[in-house]
């Protein structure tokens, strides 16, 4: 039968160098602090076997902050400098995820809301003008803005393009619409849910745009023909 060999046991000075530079690593990732680690420090440690100890360690020592609960990792309480660093990873890390989660919460809003205050790149009015009620600023900046005053200055000459841009303006009025429906009803029950709905219906308003940038494009470019002839 083949021999089983114990692990080899962790030295304090091991430990140390490790949690050292954990701690002064705050943004990499533990699994990628970890690997860096073990080269840095030229410990000669497997990833695997030092990521399972930083993961218990710092279980250990977040079990003791927040319910003062102590598990077996003896080496926390014996040496008072392993345990300053792992309260001091703890803290740092817990705090890097708290402003990371705040960080998507506001990215997160802004989106929805940039989606919300968006109009449509055609009013859904058709008392007035088709051409005169297009956004000059709903899509791609002065790019956009360009096209619709070519299209608005020689709409005349091909009444075809007319149809298909008021079918996309109603269809982007309808899914913005949808959005703000979805963005009203949302609570904190149906967040992640009504989030990923929302993000779906930005999806086809921008392919709705593109195929509006597109028509201004072919209406363009049937403008310069006629114009070389």
């Amino acid at each position: 039968m083949p021999q089983i060999t114990n692990p080899k046991k962790w030295t304090t000075d091991e430990l140390l160098g490790i949690l050292s530079y954990i701690e002064s690593h705050p943004f990499d990732s533990l699994s990628e602090a970890c690997r860096k680690a073990i080269k840095h420090q030229n410990i000669d440690r497997t990833h695997k076997s030092t990521y399972s100890k930083m993961t218990r360690l710092i279980y250990a020592i977040k079990l003791w902050l927040n319910d003062h609960i102590q598990n077996g990792e003896a080496i926390i309480w014996k040496d008072d400098r392993v345990y300053k660093l792992l309260e001091k990873i703890c803290e740092t890390r817990e705090s890097n995820k708290n402003n990371k989660n705040q960080e998507q919460e506001l990215q997160r809003g802004d989106q929805i809301e940039s989606t919300i205050e968006t109009n449509s790149v055609i009013d859904k009015s058709e008392e007035q003008d088709l051409t005169d009620n297009f956004s000059d600023s709903t899509m791609d900046g002065d790019y956009y803005t360009d096209h619709l005053d070519l299209y608005r200055k020689n709409k005349e000459q091909f009444p075809s393009f007319h149809l298909p841009l008021k079918i996309l303006s109603d269809r982007i009025y309808e899914a913005e619409k949808e959005a703000r429906e979805v963005y009203e009803t949302t609570t904190a029950e149906n967040e992640d849910m009504n989030y990923h709905q929302i993000c779906q219906i930005i999806k086809q308003i921008q392919e709705y745009r593109d195929e509006v940038c597109g028509l201004f494009e072919e209406f363009e470019k049937k403008i310069n023909e006629m114009r070389s002839l």
